[in-house]
């Protein structure tokens, strides 16, 4: 079972994922259960039970915030090379790359949801002529892990502190 692997879960699975949280003296457990079962859609009910599993303190993200990104499988040789990441300090021990969140993806320009399901985030990758640059993706939320120093953590940053990207 791959550690970012995404599965489909039925209602009735996500329901009893849910049932212990609530406690059993609550009076009206299952209006809430309900309440949430139904309000939710699926990609928020995907975040609601991740933070509930998490082994972390969920951070939310904002506008402008610096993440490590989960990057797609396919990118790799098409939008950046691991090598060359390495060796500026974009690439994370982990495996993963850096990236800014620019907006969320919903359809309200003017409001910035934390906690919206899917955000626009500018991957910090290298050009062609391996420039850092910034490149335009939508991912999910559950895909981002928030930096803690911002931009600090970056050690490309850290090393040529005058070219902070805006």
């Amino acid at each position: 079972m791959a550690k970012n692997a995404s599965y489909s879960l039925s209602g009735d699975i996500v329901e009893k994922i849910l049932d212990p949280v609530f406690s059993k003296g609550l009076k009206n457990k299952e209006a809430i259960k309900a309440l949430i079962m139904n309000s939710l859609n699926t990609n928020e009910m995907e975040l609601l039970i991740d933070m509930f599993f998490s082994k972390t303190k969920h951070k939310p993200l904002f506008k402008g915030c610096y993440v490590l990104v989960t990057p797609k499988s396919y990118w790799e040789g098409d939008k950046y090379e691991v090598d060359k990441l390495k060796d500026r300090g974009l690439y994370s021990n982990d495996g993963r790359i850096y990236g800014r969140i620019t907006a969320d993806s919903s359809w309200d320009p003017e409001n910035f949801n934390p906690y919206y399901y899917e955000f626009k985030v500018n991957l910090i990758l290298l050009d062609k002529k391996d420039q850092v640059t910034e490149v335009a993706e939508e991912m999910k939320a559950t895909a981002l892990e928030l930096l803690p120093d911002g931009i600090n953590d970056i050690k490309w940053f850290s090393v040529h502190a005058k070219n902070k990207l805006v």
